[in-house]
């Protein structure tokens, strides 16, 4: 089930790479706020939504590498949600120090953060399971 909608996002973002861009800024950048992107986030975004949706498809050692992956950037965003938040700022805009994240949107991603590590979590036991 995990895997099927891995795929579908991942098919959604590398589809519609700018809708998913703007749907996130909306929740997550303060009102009125329009920061320029880096020339590569789109292309970045779709390469990304295509590995997502290939991992999950294909199985195996490549959807148990993409949820290792899955917990460690789970444990960076619920510990260190602010760090993660400048990392990202400097990769996606060209002016990432005037951008200004919303309170509840750091509140929320911390619960992705959780989301990200159980069920990495779940994929680890369920590969275990399988051994």
């Amino acid at each position: 089930m995990a895997r099927a909608i891995f795929a579908m996002v991942g098919a959604i973002t590398a589809l519609f790479p700018d809708r998913v861009l703007d749907a996130v800024e909306r929740y997550a950048i303060e009102q009125g706020e329009k920061h320029q992107r880096e020339s590569h986030v789109r292309p970045a975004i779709q390469v990304e939504g295509v590995a997502v949706a290939a991992a999950s498809i294909l199985g195996g050692k490549a959807y148990s590498w993409m949820m290792s992956l899955t917990g460690i950037f789970g444990v960076l965003i619920v510990f260190f949600p602010d760090h993660y938040l400048n990392v990202a700022a400097k990769f996606v805009y060209e002016d990432p120090e005037k951008v200004t994240w919303k309170k509840r949107f750091i509140a929320g991603l911390r619960i992705i953060g959780i989301f990200y590590l159980l069920i990495a979590l779940k994929a680890l036991i369920d590969e275990q399971q399988e051994k």
